[in-house]
């Protein structure tokens, strides 16, 4: 993967917002990688202070243009660096943002691209009419399908939603705390939702089954 750079304008920022910038563009950066198969990561960066942040995260300095630059010269805030790291350099950095990013994270749950779909705009705070009318389907739909997320959850690992769920009185209730309780086990586990191939999850026979 390469990246480009990337930067904003600092004025009027502070600096202690540009460091919370800095740390939510690398946050950023795991929540939507973790999970793929990355083999090498590269990203081009200006300037010392951005190779010190990348060092911090795990990356290290793949070439500084000193060839170009012992005939050029460039304001210190202008030279640019790729920086990037391997798979295997990122997971002998235990602790890093890039050990994280690259850590071999396997989905549990296989939900289909369609579930998929229902459980992403969830995670934006989209309302099921709202999902609804964003994926051209009837309400009855969507509610179809929360009720096929649920089961693989449930099959795969019950403990996930059944301690929230205990004590709720209505079925409404119940229906909200376990939504809640699958998208926060997402924001941790994005790998739930990159796309793959299909998997039958354990009881899916027994269940299509017990439907006919």
């Amino acid at each position: 993967m390469l990246a480009l750079h990337s930067g904003w304008l600092e004025e009027g920022v502070s600096a202690e917002e540009v460091a919370q910038i800095r740390h939510l563009l690398a946050e950023s950066f795991i929540v939507h990688h973790r999970g793929y198969r990355l083999k090498t990561f590269l990203q081009e960066v200006y300037g010392e202070f951005d190779v010190r942040f990348m060092q911090v995260i795990g990356a290290r300095v793949w070439t500084d243009y000193g060839w170009y630059y012992a005939q050029a010269s460039a304001p210190p805030e202008r030279r640019p660096y790729l920086m990037g790291m391997t798979r295997a350099e990122a997971l002998s950095q235990e602790g890093t943002m890039a050990f994280s990013a690259f850590f071999p994270s396997v989905s549990r749950f296989h939900f289909t691209p369609r579930e998929q779909d229902v459980l992403r705009h969830a995670l934006e705070g989209e309302t099921d009419e709202v999902i609804a009318a964003q994926l051209g389907i009837a309400a009855v739909t969507v509610k179809k399908r929360w009720e096929a997320i649920y089961g693989r959850v449930m099959t795969v690992d019950r403990e996930l939603l059944t301690p929230g769920a205990a004590g709720i009185a209505t079925a409404e209730r119940r229906g909200t705390e376990k939504r809640r309780l699958v998208l926060q086990y997402l924001r941790h586990h994005p790998e739930e939702l990159r796309p793959g191939g299909r998997r039958a999850w354990p009881g899916a026979a027994e269940a299509g089954n017990a439907r006919r």
